[in-house]
């Protein structure tokens, strides 16, 4: 039996033998494309992620059903366009519907605002499974999530999505002599990516400063993976100093001037 990720046989196109994929994925965005068609953005399990054409997946009647929508989990089988990034997109089935995350209103901008993110930092066509890995453990945790955890599950994403990214914060300890400090003043450094002891402030004058507080729950945070994090909160003095950090550290290392539509929509405190 063929796995997911694996070419059970070719399609053949012309000249042109186009190898036949499975795999697990969830979809991103979708867009209109010709007068029938949708070009669907999939974080896959086995090819990163995808762009895919979906033919005629905007008729009444189709075989993908609602495979196609964003936030959803789903199985895919797709024609691998060699040496291209627009695959033809064949079948699709939904594994999670997420319906308890699309009934609620907060739960939906959150999911909302992780699909978008991944979609930000992810590149294409690049064989990891990190950004699907993280992706459907936020959203299984926001599906099912009390609704005063979202705010630590928010953050915990964006520490883990940095990372994978290869934007690792440092937190724990100062990001250029290694102390661990015991008291303030500490700064957040965006050049040096982390933590400024009070020894080491010169090192950027426009460095951020911060509560001590603030850095050893972003330390903690980083310590504990999604699940466990939904117990964890914060003064509103922490709470924007988190917030601050995290949006500038994303658009910094995106290197986009661009703000993420779905960030108008999370909460501020």
């Amino acid at each position: 039996m063929t796995q997911p990720g694996q070419s059970a046989q070719y399609y053949q196109r012309g000249k042109l033998a186009m190898p036949i994929e499975k795999t697990k994925g969830i979809v991103l965005r979708s867009q209109k494309w010709m007068e029938s068609s949708r070009i669907v953005t999939i974080c896959t399990e086995d090819f990163g992620k995808i762009k895919a054409v979906a033919k005629g997946a905007r008729r009444l009647k189709n075989k993908f059903g609602a495979s196609l929508e964003p936030i959803t989990h789903g199985s895919f089988v797709f024609y691998r366009t060699p040496h291209g990034q627009l695959h033809t997109l064949d079948e699709g089935w939904v594994i999670s519907w997420f319906t308890n995350l699309k009934s609620d209103l907060k739960k939906f901008f959150q999911a909302s605002f992780f699909c978008e993110l991944t979609d930000w930092l992810a590149p294409l066509e690049q064989r990891t499974g990190d950004f699907y890995q993280l992706l459907l453990e936020a959203l299984c945790a926001v599906e099912d999530a009390p609704p005063n955890s979202l705010q630590p599950l928010l953050w915990s994403f964006q520490l883990q999505i940095l990372t994978i990214s290869g934007y690792h914060l440092e937190m724990s300890r100062c990001s250029s002599c290694g102390l661990v400090p015991k008291k303030g003043p500490v700064s957040f450094s965006l050049p040096l990516g982390g933590l400024l002891c009070e020894n080491c402030l010169a090192k950027d004058e426009n460095a951020m400063q911060i509560h001590l507080g603030t850095a050893k729950l972003l330390s903690e945070l980083q310590r504990r993976d999604l699940k466990g994090v939904r117990n964890l909160g914060a003064p509103h003095s922490l709470t924007r100093e988190i917030q601050k950090i995290l949006s500038v550290s994303l658009r910094y290392h995106a290197g986009d001037s661009r703000r993420l539509k779905t960030a108008d929509f999370l909460p501020t405190d």
